[in-house]
């Protein structure tokens, strides 16, 4: 029986499929011709949309997530990057391997600021030279930008030096779970674009209590963009078109997220 069903619906959708065909070359045809086509049209239709359910978070590829940014710069969000450290602060340090976390923050901030203005964002950045700021500072500059992502840039460092890899924190706020909601989101999506691009180690999704994320108002995140303690890792962030490579990622990220959330009220 089950034989003869799937025999019979192949035989239907090649008639489908033939109508179709013959309907590109004529379209002189009757009216009454209209009606089968219409029927077999819908039916496929309707049964391949039951086998692929749509969803907001469904992989789409770039050039789906650029197009659909196109024509919309009057809606964009300004989306401030916060490069860690600076000045007397030097985060955290490899100096055998000649790097210093508040450089390579700062150099990929600036990266991915060009990354997101060629997609046609407002960016802000915290800072853009190699001075001491605050958290306080930082925090106030990120709160007076409406409709915003915040964007925290660091690197890591542990007492193994096996650890390594791409981790992305967020803050779950109890008092709003609506921008708890968006930083996870957002969280996600530039997580995902940077193990893509890099294949780095993919430690997850945390939540964090860091007071650049806590206490700024707009949906955050901070980025842990590798281990420079790690001697694989470090030797691959010392190489500018590695950091370049993190910092598109980092936007296709925003933008991945800005497309797949914009349904959403809240964000507008």
């Amino acid at each position: 029986m089950l034989k003869s069903v799937k025999n019979y619906f192949k035989k239907f959708v090649n008639q489908a499929q033939r109508c179709v065909k013959n309907a590109r070359l004529s379209l002189s045809w009757p009216v009454k011709h209209l009606v089968p086509l219409c029927v077999a049209f819908f039916c496929v239709i309707g049964t391949t949309s039951c086998t692929r359910p749509i969803s907001y978070w469904q992989d789409d590829s770039d050039d789906e997530v650029l197009l659909g940014l196109t024509g919309r710069s009057k809606e964009f969000k300004t989306i401030i990057l916060d490069a860690g450290h600076g000045g007397k602060d030097n985060g955290t340090q490899n100096l055998q391997m000649a790097l210093i976390e508040k450089r390579l923050a700062l150099k990929t901030a600036k990266m991915t600021h060009l990354a997101l203005k060629k997609m046609g964002y407002k960016v802000v950045l915290i800072r853009d030279n190699d001075t001491y700021i605050d958290l306080d500072a930082r925090i106030k500059k990120a709160n007076k930008y409406p409709h915003s992502l915040f964007v925290s840039i660091h690197f890591n460092s542990s007492p193994s030096k096996a650890a390594s890899g791409i981790e992305v924190f967020y803050y779950n706020d109890p008092s709003d779970k609506n921008r708890s909601y968006c930083s996870s989101a957002l969280a996600h999506c530039v997580l995902k674009e940077m193990i893509s691009t890099s294949h780095a180690v993919n430690r997850g999704v945390k939540e964090g209590s860091f007071r650049v994320i806590k206490s700024t108002k707009a949906p955050a995140i901070l980025v842990e963009g590798g281990f420079i303690t790690n001697h694989r890792e470090a030797a691959q962030l010392a190489q500018n078109p590695y950091l370049q490579s993190l910092a598109s990622s980092i936007a296709k990220g925003i933008a991945r997220y800005e497309k797949k959330t914009r349904h959403m009220k809240y964000l507008r």
